[in-house]
């Protein structure tokens, strides 16, 4: 059996979400000895994640990755905050990515964010048999008339390296698996990664364009569909998708929904549970179940309808992907749940105040130490 890797880059201002990530990954993936996690972390950055992970240690196989070792290792002698400032966020942390994996001894692999959160039982060894066993690619169309500016400048990047015009907007969902030997006929077609970077940023017309750098997920998997038959990927088409599962007045209304709500950034199902009301969620419950979208996002306000309720409780994801501000999972207690419910009543009672009103009671709940409640 190949080995199975989960790849996450992280960094200290993210360590918060890293307790949950592996009591979550403790508590409900029942196949543990047989996945090795990678964290890729700054030395600096060392003894403090020592003490997040040292409940685990004698019971995951973790293994924490030093980045400076790894570019060491791929002959690059800048640091990180060199390449940071350079290259802006989203070009360091492709970087971060994209040299992890190929750092690590592992062909098949799926990248989390430090947010991920398990929230039901999983066998990892089936999870990733199952994707790959008829792997796919998911895309909505970009559509130039709503198009939110980081999503202009990502895809504009991502075409100039592939000399293609990128006419799909690919994360849909947050099944980012990814296998080594892709990775390296891609980076033998274009160049390595830091040289992908470079021809970015030197080629970067305004800010938007520096700002977006190379998003990774984003190259690959257009790499992917540029070369699906090669690779035996199928193709998911979500206007398809959506049209199909919802009707075409349905699907209007949806589309209208989320272009008032996220102005044209993000895909069409990549924030889908924000999305669902009482006349679409069984409709796109069953994409996704039909689709296998087992690791989506989760975007609550900690006072679920009972169409998202009904969406989660179907769908049933796995992980929920860059989101911990849910009640699901480890989440799923008393406490918690008191205490987001009452943030979100509280914070809707404010919101509802006068401005003047508004601020004397900060300023109230500051004295007494409570502002960190609505934080």
């Amino acid at each position: 059996m190949l080995k199975i890797s989960i790849i996450t880059p992280t960094y200290f201002s993210h360590f918060k979400f890293i307790s949950k990530y592996l009591e979550s990954f403790n508590r409900y993936v029942l196949d543990k000895a047989s996945v090795s996690i990678y964290f890729t972390i700054e030395r600096k950055e060392g003894a403090a994640f020592q003490k997040i992970l040292k409940p685990y240690l004698n019971q995951l196989d973790i293994h924490i990755l030093y980045f400076e070792d790894i570019l060491g290792e791929f002959g690059i002698h800048s640091s990180s905050n060199e390449l940071l400032k350079k290259y802006g966020k989203f070009s360091f942390q492709t970087l971060k990515k994209y040299y992890t994996m190929l750092y690590v001894d592992a062909e098949r692999m799926l990248v989390l964010d430090s947010e991920s959160m398990w929230i039901c039982e999983t066998n990892m060894s089936e999870l990733f048999y199952d994707f790959f066993r008829n792997s796919f690619l998911a895309g909505s169309i970009l559509d130039s008339q709503h198009l939110g500016d980081i999503k202009r400048a990502v895809t504009k990047n991502v075409s100039y390296l592939l000399n293609y015009n990128i006419d799909h907007w690919f994360i849909e969902t947050f099944c980012w698996f990814y296998e080594k030997h892709i990775l390296q006929d891609m980076f033998l077609e274009l160049g390595t990664p830091l040289e992908l970077v470079n021809r970015v940023y030197e080629h970067a017309k305004t800010e938007d364009d520096v700002n977006a750098g190379v998003f990774e997920i984003i190259l690959y998997q257009a790499y992917l569909y540029m070369n699906r038959e090669k690779y035996g990927y199928k193709w998911i088409d979500v206007n398809h998708e959506c049209e199909k599962y919802l009707g075409s007045y349905d699907f209007l209304r949806y589309k209208e929904a989320y272009l008032k709500i996220y102005e044209g950034e993000c895909g069409l199902l990549e924030k889908v549970s924000s999305l669902v009301d009482d006349r679409n969620t069984k409709q796109l419950a069953r994409l996704c179940c039909d689709n296998r979208f087992n690791i989506i996002r989760c975007e609550y306000d900690f006072h679920p309808t009972s169409a998202q309720r009904y969406f989660m409780e179907t769908v049933h994801p796995n992980i929920l992907a860059s989101s911990q501000n849910h009640i699901y999972g480890v989440n799923n207690v008393p406490w918690y749940r008191i205490t987001k419910e009452g943030k979100w009543l509280l914070n809707k009672l404010l919101y509802s105040l006068n401005p003047n009103l508004k601020r004397r009671i900060y300023r109230s709940l500051k004295k007494l130490s409570l502002l960190s409640f609505l934080s």
